[in-house]
C-alpha cells in the first residue's frame, strides 16, 4: 500500500510539473537595426533580462544573451529565439574593425556606432534598465532599435 501511494504521488507531480511547462510562455524576439553607415563589420546586440538588469548597459559580457550578426545594405536583424516572455533591455554596437569592443575616443565617447533599446539618449550618465526595458509578452516582437554615430 505505501509503494502504491508514493507510485501515485510521483505520477501527479509529473503531471504537475509539465502542466507548468506548458504554460510557460516563450517568444521570437527579432531586433531590427535599418540605419546602419556601413556594411563592414558586425552588429552587437546584447539582451538583458531582469536576472541581469544590473549588468545594463555596460557590462556585455555578463547580459542574458549576445548575438552578433552581419549587415546588408545598411541593415540587420538578430533573433533571439525561445525567450520567456518577460522584460528585456538591448545594447547595439557596430563593431566596424571586428575587435569584439565599443571603441572609444581621447573623450570617452563612442567611436563605433551605438543604439539602445527604447531609443534613449543617454545625457550625463548611461542609463539603467529600467529606462530601457522592453515588454515581450506575445509569441513574435519585432523591435526596431536606432543605431548612432557621433561626429
Amino acid at each position: 500500500m505505501k509503494f502504491f501511494t508514493i507510485l501515485l504521488t510521483i505520477v501527479l507531480l509529473s503531471f504537475n510539473i509539465s502542466a507548468k511547462e506548458k504554460t510557460a510562455k516563450s517568444a521570437t524576439l527579432e531586433i531590427v537595426v535599418n540605419d546602419l553607415n556601413s556594411d563592414e563589420g558586425y552588429l552587437r546586440v546584447h539582451l538583458y533580462n531582469l536576472a541581469h538588469a544590473g549588468n545594463f548597459p555596460d557590462e556585455s559580457e555578463s547580459a542574458f544573451m549576445m548575438k552578433q550578426v552581419r549587415i546588408y545594405n545598411g541593415k540587420a536583424k538578430a533573433v533571439f529565439n525561445n525567450i520567456p516572455y518577460g522584460q528585456y533591455a538591448a545594447t547595439l554596437h557596430h563593431d566596424l574593425n571586428k575587435n569584439v569592443k565599443m571603441d572609444l575616443n581621447w573623450l570617452g565617447f563612442p567611436s563605433e556606432g551605438w543604439g539602445l533599446s527604447t531609443d534613449m539618449i543617454p545625457v550625463f550618465s548611461l542609463p539603467n534598465f529600467n529606462k530601457c526595458k522592453f515588454e515581450v509578452n506575445k509569441p513574435k516582437i519585432v523591435y526596431p532599435i536606432k543605431i548612432r554615430y557621433l561626429p
